[in-house]
């Protein structure tokens, strides 16, 4: 079966008042920000648990919290249980192994565990610089 893309679907006329909207204020939102190569990692860390141009984060109790044995110690992991397991999602956040947190996308997550019917598994790990690469992904 042959895939085709309409190009008209990605014409300007196409884009949503609401998603011009967000863009706009995202652009905004980023332009008054620091450069994050501007700032130490820690810092940038520390203004994202805050919130930020990303929102409030939001810890979700039912989340368990487990660890596992690593090659660096314990491995911290926020464990996301539905009802209804089907398969099981690992989730490494984002971040370029700088930034990021296991806690900081409980709500999706636990969308996709309920919507998906998966058990999904955040996983934390190193950041770089205090832990350089290959420490993040080992």
């Amino acid at each position: 079966m042959a895939v085709t893309l309409d190009p008209e679907r990605f014409s300007e006329q196409a884009v949503s008042e609401e998603t011009r909207e967000f863009n706009q204020r995202l652009a905004e939102l980023s332009a008054a920000a620091p450069s994050m190569i501007d700032l130490p990692p820690a810092e940038t860390r520390a203004a994202r648990t805050l919130g930020g141009m990303f929102g409030e984060i939001v810890k979700l109790d039912h989340a368990q919290v487990r660890t596992i044995p690593g090659p660096g110690g314990d491995i911290p992991l926020r464990i996301f249980t539905p009802e209804r397991i089907d398969g099981v999602h690992l989730y490494i956040h984002g971040g370029g192994w700088v930034l990021g947190t296991a806690d900081a996308q409980d709500e999706r997550l636990w969308e996709l565990a309920t919507t998906a019917n998966v058990a999904v598994v955040s996983v934390e790990y190193r950041l770089a610089p205090e832990h350089p690469y290959p420490a993040g992904p080992d």
